[in-house]
């Protein structure tokens, strides 16, 4: 499994493009190839952002998605939000293998901080 891991990051690397546009305060994430079932829900990302990259606050976003290009806008009101969250974009994916490496390992206190995704 030790040797999947770093696969698996580089697979999200090259599934999932990350773009900016600080003038708009977007951050536009477009993922490349076929997917199953429903793309993603625009109340997802805030889950996402929190469980596996450490946000803590709750930001004013707008979250545009865009099923046929496989495609999300997420707005943000300021620039210190949009740094914020373009700061998380970068190793968010790297952030969720990790954490599954972790807990096949066995080590469950990896998701204790885990922010109450239920509201």
């Amino acid at each position: 499994m030790e040797g999947l891991l770093p696969i698996m990051k580089e697979k999200f690397k090259q599934k999932i493009e990350i773009k900016e546009d600080k003038e708009n305060l977007t951050i536009t994430l477009n993922v490349k190839g076929d997917i199953f079932g429903k793309f993603l829900y625009p109340d997802e990302i805030p889950i996402i952002l929190k469980l596996y990259g450490g946000l803590k606050e709750d930001l004013q976003m707008e979250i545009k998605i865009n099923e046929k290009e496989q495609e999300v806008d997420i707005i943000l009101e300021n620039e210190d939000d949009f740094k914020k969250i373009y700061s998380i974009m970068k190793s968010l994916w790297e952030n969720a293998v990790d954490m599954l490496a972790e807990l096949l390992k066995g080590n469950y206190e990896i998701i204790k901080d885990v922010p109450n995704i239920d509201k």
